[in-house]
């Protein structure tokens, strides 16, 4: 479980806080959309419970242990639970597809006589075996947005956060990538995607937490979700 409690953060004390008094729990396992308008405070939000930034007010808690009170060893050894993809992600651009995989493995120390069938099957799962020695720089945008998936879980994490994964991609792949996180968090893996876009909501309902200004201002379950969905648009929502 992910839990926030009275998390607030700025970054710049002049410009105020970006996130304000967020309260809410994730359970493991589930798949939650965090939507809102541009600067509403989604990307911090991620940052914030996958560990990458620490709030300035309020308690994190992931899987029971205090994310803010914990040393710095057990803190790092707790965020490989935890894989992150942004929009600002880094990749080794003169590298192989399997190498930028790879390297995830081998900053962490991975034995290395079972790195190369797990970077295999973490780019079969994300669909992009067959690209593994093609060069990085040849890859379509679909093709990097799915190798930041498989750099974010090739080390088996519980939790996936993603920030608007289907952004720039064109209808089909913007669909490939939703069924993609979907399979995950079918296998087991928490899955919290943020995205702008409704109708990427409607077209696969589950939990959503709406942003405003920096707040929560709306938790619908996928119940409600599917409740509200079938009013609108008949029987194709009713589960």
């Amino acid at each position: 479980m992910i839990r926030l409690k009275n998390i607030s953060h700025m970054y710049d004390e002049f410009d105020g806080y970006i996130v304000k008094d967020i309260s809410c729990d994730i359970e493991q396992g589930e798949f939650v959309y965090l939507t809102g308008p541009a600067r509403s405070g989604k990307t911090t939000f991620l940052k914030i419970i996958s560990g990458q930034l620490k709030a300035s007010k309020g308690l994190l808690s992931v899987h029971s242990h205090y994310v803010n009170k914990m040393k710095r060893r057990k803190a790092y050894l707790l965020k490989r639970q935890i894989g992150a993809v942004f929009l600002d992600l880094e990749f080794l651009m003169d590298k192989t597809v399997y190498e930028n995989v790879a390297y995830v493995l081998e900053v962490i120390e991975y034995p290395s006589s079972d790195l190369e069938e797990r970077v295999l099957d973490t780019l079969a799962l994300v669909g992009l075996k067959y690209k593994a020695l093609d060069a990085f720089s040849n890859c379509t945008l679909e093709e990097r947005r799915r190798i930041a998936i498989a750099r974010a879980i090739v080390h088996d994490p519980s939790i996936l956060v993603v920030d608007e994964p289907t952004r720039g991609l064109d209808y089909k792949p913007e669909i490939n990538m939703l069924n993609l996180l979907h399979k995950l968090n079918k296998q087991g893996m928490t899955v919290v995607m943020a995205t702008q876009k409704q109708e990427l909501i409607e077209r696969m309902p589950a939990r959503m937490l709406e942003m405003e200004k920096g707040k929560v201002i709306r938790d619908r379950s996928k119940n409600h979700m599917l409740f509200i969905l079938s009013n609108k648009m008949g029987e194709y929502y009713i589960s």
